[in-house]
């Protein structure tokens, strides 16, 4: 059965998240912060996804204005 709350949806969490578009210590060069909630919706969108060192970066689908 899908998700029907509004504040869980994946547009919702691009929202909250917080792009990134430079480094910082040892992250990656674009990488998402935000709320761990926010992460897992977008993964599960395929908006973004976890790197093996933990850092949550966009995909190609994820909105960029």
């Amino acid at each position: 059965m899908p998700n029907l709350c509004p504040h869980c949806s994946a547009a919702a969490a691009v929202a909250r998240v917080t792009l990134h578009r430079k480094p910082w210590a040892n992250s990656p060069a674009v990488w998402l912060s935000g709320q761990w909630s926010d992460f897992q919706a977008l993964i599960a969108a395929g908006m973004a996804q976890q790197t093996p060192d933990g850092w949550h970066v966009p995909t190609a689908a994820f909105p960029v204005a």
